[in-house]
């Protein structure tokens, strides 16, 4: 339950940034009415439940995931559910008058700016997707006051006994069960969509001079911290973990060959 709330929420944030604005799939946009539901008086907005929808699908496409159209209400409907739990564990939180560190909310929206090349890009992006660093704030700090509510009054006051855990783990034994995963590590260096022939060829010699480098014995991880033009950069390009589906096609396909 707690994972399937705050889970999305936190991921809806930084997913935001690092896709387009437009609705996912390039589908029309419905007609919904507003508000989408009332809980307890307060609003949640059609233009917050049409953001939300897109950015769930839009991960789902960037995973490689693909939602078949008899599935969408479905979906569409579990990210209302998951919309009005989140507000329902808000306001409870601000029953209990639960305070949010402002250092611990300063180091999340830190966190997020690290995954851009620079203030200005970061700026840009949230421009063009309709959002402010003021929004990205307030839902940050609703995040981690329902993370603190969740801690204090469900978390820490349960208690499991080893005899219940271990009964648990013998009666489901496929919950435990991983999937296939691989870690990689990658230099990606960038071309955009509409580049020319030479903008193509000049991005093709920077990778053989990086792979020359690496032929040459020089550490992987510098030379992706020093020429990846991706956020993996800073971490020697390390993705860590990842199974099927996680990854666009191509890149998938390679890793786990």
């Amino acid at each position: 339950f707690m994972k399937r709330i705050i889970g999305p929420a936190i991921a809806a944030i930084v997913i935001a940034f690092a896709l387009a604005s437009h609705s996912a799939f390039g589908q029309e946009k419905e007609t919904i009415k507003d508000p989408v539901a009332r809980v307890n008086g307060v609003k949640i907005s059609s233009k917050e439940y049409e953001r939300e929808v897109d950015l769930q699908l839009q991960q789902a496409a960037q995973q490689g995931r693909v939602i078949p159209e008899g599935m969408l209400p479905k979906v569409k409907e579990d990210i209302l559910n998951n919309m009005i739990d989140r507000e329902v564990l808000y306001q409870e939180s601000q029953k209990k008058k639960i305070a949010v560190n402002a250092e611990e909310v300063n180091n999340e929206i830190k966190t997020i700016k690290d995954r851009f090349p620079s203030q200005e890009e970061f700026e840009k992006i949230i421009a063009e997707m309709g959002i402010s660093e003021a929004e990205i704030k307030s839902q940050i700090e609703r995040n981690l006051a329902i993370r603190q509510l969740i801690d204090t009054q469900v978390i820490d006051k349960i208690t499991v006994s080893e005899a219940d855990t271990k009964a648990y783990y013998d009666n489901n034994p496929n919950l435990f069960k991983k999937p296939e995963q691989v870690k990689a590590s990658h230099i990606l260096i960038k071309v955009e969509s509409d580049a020319t022939d030479l903008q193509k060829a000049q991005a093709r010699i920077e990778i053989a001079k990086i792979q020359q480098n690496l032929k040459d014995g020089q550490d992987f991880a510098t030379q992706a911290r020093e020429h990846s033009q991706g956020p993996s950069a800073k971490n020697g390009g390390d993705l860590g973990y990842f199974g099927r589906g996680q990854m666009v096609k191509p890149f998938e396909d390679a890793a786990f060959a």
